[in-house]
């Protein structure tokens, strides 16, 4: 890369990641790197940009700061993505010392801290950045959503059993953090769920939860345990009416399955409590709050929630969105 570009930098370039650095690179005009921070040649190449966002400023957050002020010193902009904000206001020691560095980083004209989640979401969090936006991954599709290429093969699995049924999709990696012993839970609690909806889990299994799939499926519910490709997943979301969204405390922040369901128009099911269940003050149709502790709570929602939301009257909403982010990263960069 030459002197003087405009660069969107990560850590990585796995999961969420890609699709940011996608997404950011081609709204503004910005070239990709991947990379340790702290490695000499990466490190030269971010205080060189012109301009610079990091799209996830968690996976190298001490990389950011010293970046950040580095290039306060050559007057020079740079731009953070705070993807877990609750990791700043956690009352730990590393949350400590992510609050004294990001004080540090906002108060100065050339570092933008900017979270993926609302500051009246969680309390504290807009004095460690200087703005927000909603998750990309929750207005990033929009109009591609009519048009992306599905997949004939995961159709012709899942239609042939859905009848005149409902469908619950679970998708991507299934783990306890995912909310998996939830599932189990209440579906083993009130078994009659699978006789008006079709549950599908569709994502490789963790080892430790094989035991609940393994109950689930004795139970009636589909499970593709695979890896399951952007074709496939967009074939289920069309497919689905409700979205699994109901993952467990340790796993409570921002999610791309809960944007994309959004997207789709399709319902999503959250954990009571939870920080994307907040979303439900602006999107209220979308999404319904499932209560772990009350074992028939799914079999509720169920059978009893009417599908109101459509996808044209979301993507109002997410045009605005997408339009506020790109107004304050370019205000900023």
């Amino acid at each position: 890369m030459n002197k003087g570009e405009s660069i969107i930098h990560s850590r990585w370039k796995s999961g969420h990641r890609r699709e940011y650095l996608s997404l950011f690179a081609k709204m503004f005009s910005l070239r990709i790197s991947i990379g340790k921070v702290l490695m000499p040649r990466c490190c030269v190449r971010l205080i060189k940009a012109r301009r610079l966002l990091f799209s996830s400023l968690d996976d190298d957050f001490i990389g950011f700061v010293l970046i950040s002020l580095l290039r306060v010193i050559v007057q020079k902009k740079t731009v953070g993505i705070l993807v877990r904000p609750k990791s700043v206001i956690s009352k730990t020691f590393i949350g400590l010392m992510k609050r004294t560095l990001l004080l540090v980083c906002c108060r100065n004209r050339w570092t933008s801290v900017i979270t993926i989640v609302p500051h009246d979401y969680i309390n504290g969090i807009s004095l460690y950045s200087n703005g927000w936006i909603y998750d990309p991954q929750m207005w990033d599709l929009l109009d591609s959503t009519k048009c992306i290429n599905q997949n004939q093969n995961i159709q012709q699995v899942v239609v042939p059993i859905l009848s005149k049924r409902r469908m619950l999709l679970f998708v991507g990696r299934v783990s306890l953090e995912k909310g998996i012993q939830i599932m189990w839970n209440q579906v083993e609690s009130c078994p009659e769920i699978c006789e008006h909806t079709l549950i599908v889990i569709a994502g490789k299994v963790d080892d430790d939860c094989k035991e609940y799939v393994g109950q689930l499926i004795k139970l009636g519910v589909l499970v593709i345990n695979r890896y399951i490709t952007n074709g496939e997943l967009y074939s289920l979301y069309k497919l689905s009416s409700f979205v699994w969204c109901c993952y467990d405390k340790i796993y409570d922040q921002s999610s791309g399955v809960f944007g994309r369901t959004l997207q789709f128009g399709k319902c999503a099911i959250v954990r009571k409590g939870a920080q994307i269940a907040k979303y439900k003050q602006t999107v209220n149709d979308s999404i319904v709050e499932l209560s772990p502790e009350n074992s028939c709570s799914l079999n509720l929602i169920l059978s009893n929630i009417p599908l109101s939301q459509s996808q044209e009257t979301f993507a109002a909403r997410a045009y605005e969105w997408k339009d506020a982010c790109e107004e304050l990263l370019c205000s900023r960069l």
